[in-house]
């Protein structure tokens, strides 16, 4: 008899109902859909762990090239305000350099034209002839160009004065008596246009008309006979000048002195 022997695995297998078939086959599928997911998993673990050690990489990449930037950005300032330091300064000196070079230049220029320049002054003051009374007294002043170049454009005024005592010129020069009768009177010369260099010019300017008594006393000393004027010129750089000039007669010694004041050249 057959009922003694043992069933085989595929004969057991055929005698399980479908349903348990089904749940074995659902759990095999299960396990390994479960094993699968499990690899997936792993792998996408790895990738994760590989990542953030890139992504650690990176940002410490980026660390080091923020702090190298910031580094050569302090590096470029620095340089920056050193090179504008360094510009200020040599900009300075330059301005300092110019300033000093223009001082010199000036100076130069200055010394040339005061050494080439005219000079217009007066060699002498003297009566033109001697005094009379019942005429007017005549004095003559001697201009002469004591400069290396022309006096252009000369103007000159010359006034012969008797005084009773010492004069203000400069302020009997604002309002001159001998004025009054016009400038030819006032021995004014409203323009002798050049005096060249050594060259000569006399200046003729007469007084009112004196008495005896007034020619005695200006022998005497007793009255101030004053000579004095004034000569306005250009120099060759177009420069004016004045020239003032101023003399009183001295009785002693028979001629004209230079007086105390408002004799000047510039």
């Amino acid at each position: 008899m057959n009922s003694g022997r043992q069933r085989t695995l595929r004969e057991k297998w055929r005698l399980v109902s479908i349903n348990n078939k089904l749940i074995v086959y659902l759990t095999g599928a299960i396990a390994i859909a479960t094993l699968f997911y499990s690899i997936f998993a792993g792998w996408q673990l790895y990738e994760i762990h590989v990542g953030s050690k890139d992504t650690h990489a990176l940002a410490e990449a980026a660390k080091k090239q923020a702090e190298k930037a910031e580094t050569i950005s302090a590096s470029l300032e620095r340089a920056v305000k050193a090179m504008e330091t360094s510009n200020l300064q040599a900009k300075e000196s330059l301005e300092k350099t110019l300033s000093q070079s223009k001082r010199g230049l000036d100076a130069t220029i200055a010394a040339s034209r005061l050494e080439q320049r005219a000079w217009v002054g007066i060699n002498n003051i003297r009566f033109q002839e001697a005094m009379q009374a019942s005429k007017p007294i005549r004095v003559t002043a001697s201009l002469i160009n004591s400069g290396r170049t022309v006096a252009r454009d000369m103007k000159v005024t010359i006034v012969v004065h008797p005084s009773v005592g010492p004069l203000d010129i400069n302020e009997y020069m604002k309002h001159p008596e001998e004025s009054i009768n016009g400038p030819q009177k006032f021995g004014l010369k409203p323009s002798l246009a050049n005096l060249f260099p050594s060259q000569t010019m006399e200046l003729t300017g007469s007084s009112g008309i004196p008495d005896a008594e007034a020619i005695e006393a200006i022998n005497r000393g007793v009255r101030l006979l004053y000579a004095f004027g004034y000569v306005v010129y250009k120099d060759v750089f177009g420069r004016p000048h004045t020239t003032r000039f101023c003399g009183v007669f001295m009785p002693e010694e028979k001629q004209f002195g230079a007086c105390d004041a408002y004799s000047s050249a510039d």
